[in-house]
């Protein structure tokens, strides 16, 4: 080691503060005098009007949480939440900010929801005897890092901009191929619309493979997640038989916070069945096809109709009965027009998944290259580098 660097242990290094009080998040405020900062990975997580609680920030200090590993760096006068909080004040021989970084770049290994401080005790601290070393280092971090969150905030933009124009595009599709179209209760061209329960004992009931059972979890606007999907036994799936799933088949979310979302039953593993939650919607296949459909239910205009019949007037619970879904009307134009307007869907969602796809790439990589330079940065290898130099642009190329 250099012999202008130093290192210690963790201890040496930090000093804990005791906060004088602890602000549980039930408690916190929504508005008031003084920010409460908690173990949670937002930097601020309410407020609280009482001064006697205050931790005074006349050096900046480090937040460290002991159950998330959720690490802050905070500059301000603030109250600590409750439980896993952990205040941390760095020696007067190392800049607060440079050990911010240096925790950053140093993660301790997860234990669930275990407290994590014991881990970051057993750390070694190694940090350059000059504080204007350091805080050069801190300059190209902050700097890199400013640079790799505009990135973020752009790859960001660029998807809601392009779910935005899907949106768009598709209501101008349904607009072109249904202006004409009469409109038809959905009873009319459908062979059953119905939902289907949750066997007896609930989650605990639910099997590791077997019956697949379709939960609103598992669906989305035009997409099928299989996250989290359970399975059931085939006496449990006998006493659904009535909400048996056929790869043709349509599925709507109708209660809670999910309610209107909705996808197609080609990606499903069947043997299926779906719980009170989800709406089986079977078209009449000579009548009006399950990609049409699904993307007639999820096409704004209609997304909006449904949310508006979910919501209720009144209702306390948001919910779409299957009297309701029987009685929705939907335009239905010819099969031609059906078949024409799913291949025009589905390029536009295929541009979409592609952009999808190189975002996530390019998530990844600014992931990669934060730290890359967290790593460089502790390793003694920032000597000879300068902010400009840290090439963010390449990442969103």
């Amino acid at each position: 080691m250099s012999r202008t660097w130093c290192d210690r242990s963790f201890t040496e290094c930090v000093r804990t503060i005791t906060p004088p009080a602890k602000v549980k998040r039930v408690d916190s405020l929504d508005d008031g005098r003084f920010p409460v900062v908690s173990q949670e990975a937002d930097l601020v997580n309410g407020y609280w009007d009482d001064e006697n609680g205050i931790i005074k920030a006349d050096r900046p200090l480090v937040v460290f949480g002991d159950h998330t590993r959720v690490v802050k760096f905070v500059d301000f006068d603030f109250v600590a939440g409750a439980d896993g909080t952990k205040v941390l004040s760095p020696c007067n021989e190392i800049d607060p900010r440079y050990f911010y970084y240096f925790l950053l770049a140093h993660p301790v290994g997860g234990l669930g929801y275990a407290r994590h401080f014991k881990l970051l005790k057993e750390l070694r601290v190694r940090f350059p005897k000059e504080l204007a070393e350091q805080k050069r280092i801190v300059a190209i971090l902050d700097e890199a890092f400013e640079a790799i969150e505009r990135a973020e905030t752009l790859l960001q933009e660029a998807e809601t901009n392009a779910t935005a124009l899907l949106d768009k595009v598709h209501d101008l599709v349904i607009c072109r191929f249904t202006q004409d179209a009469q409109m038809v209760p959905l009873r009319k061209v459908t062979h059953k619309i119905g939902s289907g329960a949750t066997p007896r004992g609930g989650r605990a009931a639910y099997k590791s493979s077997g019956t697949t059972l379709v939960r609103s979890m598992n669906v989305y606007d035009r997409r099928f997640v299989s996250d989290g999907l359970a399975f059931i036994t085939e006496e449990q799936s006998e006493r659904l038989s009535a909400v048996a799933l056929t790869s043709q088949d349509v599925l709507l979310n109708i209660t809670g916070a999910s309610v209107a979302r909705c996808c197609t039953s080609a990606q499903v593993p069947l043997p299926a069945r779906v719980n009170q939650h989800v709406l089986i919607l079977r078209p009449a296949l000579d009548r009006l096809l399950p990609e049409f459909l699904c993307s007639l239910l999820t096409s704004p205009r209609f997304k909006s109709q449904l949310l508006g019949i979910g919501e209720g007037a009144g209702s306390t619970r948001q919910a779409i009965t299957k009297g309701q879904m029987e009685a929705f009307g939907v335009p239905v134009p010819s099969m031609g027009h059906q078949r024409e307007a799913c291949q025009q869907f589905s390029a536009v969602e295929a541009s979409l998944q592609a952009l999808t796809a190189s975002r996530d790439q390019k998530r990844d990589l600014l992931e990669a290259l934060r730290e890359q330079i967290l790593t460089h940065a502790f390793a003694g290898k920032l000597a000879s580098a300068r902010p400009r130099e840290i090439v963010v642009s390449e990442a969103i190329a």
